[in-house]
């Protein structure tokens, strides 16, 4: 449990073991609990190494767990709706389903009208056989987009991230991963009001580990260990080039002449080095008006929160929610936000 406690601290790119511990904090946690339970049934003295780690771990807890029951109840003040959302291509390879998939996609955010939207692999189809941004564009108040991407193919289809605004975008920037061939980050000065927010849209580097492969690994475990070792290096290498990507984005917005914020899939949970990084000075919409463990990926490993909303302390964040729609590997996220005077 030390080890999943000294995370946050180290960089993976220079060490990547304690991020294996960092990804199990809540299963050491659990264990922890369960010896001090037992040590204190069987009166045993070791009870205060758990009990020592269990308060060590306090300050984990709290970005693990939200209890906004207030908000919950009664919801928060109304303002900017923000919404970020890994649409995983729109469902692009269920090629039987695709139209389809896409479709209950773009239902589901005319129903919701957020005012800034960001999307993580996003898919755009300069051909129009598979229409993405110009759809969007049509149902949506918010108009105005910001795409960049980090590959292609034959000049016609693009993959990458969207931000779209219901808001003027007066300035564009992104920051490109060395090496990476579909993560990406950007960033969108957007005018709301007086106002100008920067509104960082992030997809740090993804495990690469089709669900597949995560229904055999018990089994090649047992018949090809060999197998195993190479989701562990493929784990390994997705560590250490979050490492590196989460430095060029937090000196980013560390240096933001404006508020800024940051909606994203991270691809690590809050016992991370990234996320540590990511939230230092700003403040997490989950946490703010959450409730909950906040779990964002909809994939075949619960309790995971991966995808965030960050802001400065200058914007107030309310009515923050995971809306549990199954229609890609990730659940949308949105919250209120209002600007401080």
């Amino acid at each position: 449990m030390a080890a999943a406690l000294a995370a946050p601290y180290v960089n993976p790119a220079q060490f990547y073991p304690l991020a294996f511990f960092g990804l199990t904090a809540y299963f050491w946690m659990a264990v922890n609990l369960l010896f001090v339970l037992l040590w204190i049934i069987l009166r045993f003295r070791n009870i205060w190494l758990s009990g020592v780690l269990l308060v060590a771990a306090t300050p984990a807890l709290r970005h693990m767990v939200a209890f906004n029951w207030k908000e919950q109840i009664l919801g928060g003040a109304e303002g900017v709706t923000v919404m970020s959302f890994n649409v995983r291509l729109f469902g692009l390879y269920d090629w039987k389903n695709n139209i389809r998939h896409r479709n209950e996609i773009l239902n589901f955010l005319k129903k919701q009208e957020p005012d800034i939207l960001c999307f993580q692999e996003f898919f755009l189809d300069k051909s129009r056989r598979f229409s993405t941004e110009d759809t969007l564009k049509k149902l949506l108040r918010a108009r105005h987009s910001h795409f960049e991407y980090a590959s292609s193919l034959q000049n016609t289809q693009f993959w990458g991230v969207a931000t779209f605004s219901r808001f003027p975008i007066l300035g564009r920037g992104k920051i490109k991963f060395s090496g990476s061939k579909g993560n990406i980050c950007i960033y969108s000065d957007i005018q709301i009001g007086s106002h100008i927010v920067r509104v960082y849209n992030v997809h740090f580097e993804s495990y690469h580990l089709p669900e597949e492969k995560l229904d055999r690994l018990a089994d090649d475990l047992q018949e090809n260990p060999g197998y195993w070792w190479g989701v562990f290096r493929r784990m390994a290498h997705s560590y250490e080039r979050r490492g590196r990507q989460v430095d060029s984005v937090a000196r980013s917005i560390a240096q933001s002449p404006y508020p800024v914020i940051v909606c994203g899939d991270f691809n690590e949970l809050p016992t991370s080095y990234v996320y540590r990084q990511m939230s230092h000075g700003l403040r997490d919409a989950f946490l703010e008006s959450g409730f909950g463990l906040g779990i964002t990926y909809a994939g075949r490993i619960p309790f995971l929160r991966i995808d965030y909303i960050l802001h400065s302390p200058e914007i107030q964040s309310s009515r923050f929610q995971v809306s549990h729609v199954r229609m890609s590997d990730h659940y949308p996220i949105s919250c209120s936000i209002r600007l401080v005077e």
